[in-house]
């Protein structure tokens, strides 16, 4: 396939038990390993132990069965994903042809509302130390993104783009969630376009920073422009032969009111209630899907894989400004 803040304290009891029991398990088969400075790197053929992709298919062929044409009752769906996440993980991984479209359609409880919480599964399995990563750091770094978002603003020769990122500081003020809004908005300001060599027909296209961040969190202004602008959006992707890949899209007259928050993936909406819950869920559904990001917001998703979630992966791409803003902002990886 394509590719809130906590109060720490000391863990302890079962639950601990089994997840450093599980923890130890990971490290022995060589699935994590750790670099000196916190960053966790997933091996691309981590599923592939010791056992092969078929040796547990008679385990699982019923309960795959069952999810390719059953979306009820819930539980029952909770149970067969939970049996059968390795077996499907690891098709995932393994596959250079299937799309995040395919997979959604041989999976018909992925496209209940509820259905986004089975991927977010699929990550916590992927990556048990990183489930509330970017609920800890994006308290800790908001300050520092807001203030060098400032200094940008004052260097910035476009008025178009000058005006619109100090819309957004100066209602970062009002009130948490604002603030988060705001955060997250400003980050495609933070990077230089990257240019982006097209699939079809000739020529790069060099995303503006406007594009760079309605490719990460489209904000529309009401409802009513939802569907018009997803169609918009794909017939794009499709002249640049590219597809769409999940997407966030906040709706409200402006970042303090914003009334609603979903991700998109291929043509279903996941409704959730806050700014970074829909960043969380958007970044670990791609990861379950193995998803690309949005060819023209890689440098804002791979900022907040490496600088929130420090996350390293073989898939990984390097860009030097994203390097350049975590050094900025004095973030460890």
């Amino acid at each position: 396939m394509s590719y809130g803040p906590t109060i720490k304290k000391a863990a302890k009891g079962k639950l601990l038990d089994c997840f450093n029991n599980r923890r130890r398990e990971f490290k022995k088969a060589g699935v994590i390993t750790h670099h000196s400075r916190g960053t966790t790197t997933i091996k691309p053929n981590f599923l592939n132990l010791n056992t092969s992709v078929n040796s547990d298919i008679e385990d699982v062929e019923e309960p795959i069965k069952w999810l390719n044409n059953s979306s009820d009752p819930w539980d029952l769906v909770e149970k067969y994903w939970d049996i059968t996440k390795s077996y499907r993980i690891k098709n995932v991984l393994n596959s250079e042809t299937q799309t995040v479209s395919q997979y959604m359609n041989e999976f018909p409880a992925l496209k209940k509302p509820v259905g986004y919480k089975l991927l977010l599964e699929d990550f916590n399995f992927l990556y048990p130390e990183k489930t509330q990563t970017l609920f800890e750091n994006i308290p800790i770094y908001k300050d520092r993104i807001l203030e060098h978002a400032k200094s940008i603003s004052t260097n910035l020769r476009d008025p178009t783009l000058k005006s619109l990122l100090n819309e957004y500081l100066d209602q970062a003020q009002e009130d948490e969630e604002s603030s988060l809004v705001a955060v997250f908005l400003v980050l495609p300001f933070l990077f230089s376009p990257v240019t982006i060599k097209k699939k079809k027909g000739k020529g790069n296209w060099r995303p503006s920073k406007s594009e760079m961040r309605d490719g990460f969190i489209l904000h529309l202004r009401s409802h009513a422009e939802l569907q018009e602008s997803i169609t918009r959006r794909k017939q794009k992707y499709e002249q640049l032969a590219f597809t769409l890949q999940p997407l966030i899209i906040i709706i409200g007259p402006t970042i303090s009111d914003i009334a609603q928050y979903f991700i998109l993936v291929d043509d279903t909406y996941y409704l959730v209630n806050s700014i970074i819950t829909a960043v969380d869920c958007c970044f670990k559904i791609i990861h379950a899907l193995h998803a690309e990001y949005p060819v023209e917001s890689k440098p804002v998703w791979y900022f907040i894989q490496k600088g929130c979630y420090k996350l390293k992966t073989s898939w990984d791409t390097e860009y030097v400004t994203v390097n350049s803003l975590i050094s900025d902002l004095d973030i460890s990886i």
